[in-house]
């Protein structure tokens, strides 16, 4: 646990939405999380941990900080858990805007140093388009929260408005899954080719598998 509460570096508030590096980086284990700052904005932090029970701060300020004015301007928030390529620690994480619009983005983190950024997104590479992924529980919150690799793709799994779960592809190398993935209609996406640690943009022509959340699996929010 991140203690003592409510008294952070920075964060004065909540802490949730732990992301652990799946390997020990200088012995010790990295975890990213979201931790609300005393402005109240909800900005992403970092801790590290030697026995994965006691963390200790690694950052005097948010490790990957808010933007005013772009599509991250409220909430930096961590996805599913991190990507560790041999060119860096590849994060995909959900951001806020001041409306409380959420979309996904990419970050990168050294591989030597989980502190250091090397890359962030400046536009969205997933956002809600769909009704049912922007009417619900809480309107417009698209979080991605699972990546499950396939033989050239990776699966991502995500909430729509709180009320939803839905299934989309991203393509993990050059070939893409193309038909034999169940997913949404087209969107662009980051792919992600963790052989080589490269990304790029992608554009995806699924199949039409998901048109409606009754068939994606859909499961109600509690």
């Amino acid at each position: 646990m991140i203690l003592p509460a409510y008294k952070g570096n920075w964060n004065k508030g909540w802490t949730k939405s732990g992301a652990i590096v799946p390997e020990r980086i200088d012995g010790k284990y990295w975890m990213y999380w979201l931790g609300t700052a005393a402005d109240k904005t909800d900005q992403m932090g970092l801790s590290w941990s030697t026995d994965l029970i006691h963390w200790t701060e690694a950052t005097q300020t948010p490790v990957l900080p808010r933007r005013p004015g772009m599509f991250d301007s409220r909430v930096v928030e961590p996805g599913p858990p991190p990507i560790l390529t041999p060119k860096g620690i590849v994060l995909i994480y959900n951001g806020a805007d001041d409306d409380l619009v959420y979309r996904a983005a990419v970050a990168i983190f050294d591989r030597n140093d989980p502190r250091k950024t090397l890359y962030r997104s400046d536009t969205p590479i997933f956002a809600p388009e769909k009704e049912w992924e922007k009417v619900g529980q809480v309107p417009k919150r698209h979080l991605v929260e699972g990546m499950v690799p396939q033989k050239d793709c990776w699966f991502f799994y995500y909430g729509g408005a709180d009320k939803y779960v839905g299934v989309a592809e991203a393509p993990g190398k050059v070939r893409l899954c193309g038909e034999r993935c169940p997913c949404r209609d087209y969107f662009a996406i980051l792919a992600i080719n963790t052989e080589y640690g490269s990304i790029g943009n992608a554009s995806v022509k699924p199949s039409a598998v998901c048109e409606s959340p009754s068939a994606i699996r859909s499961a109600s929010a509690h």
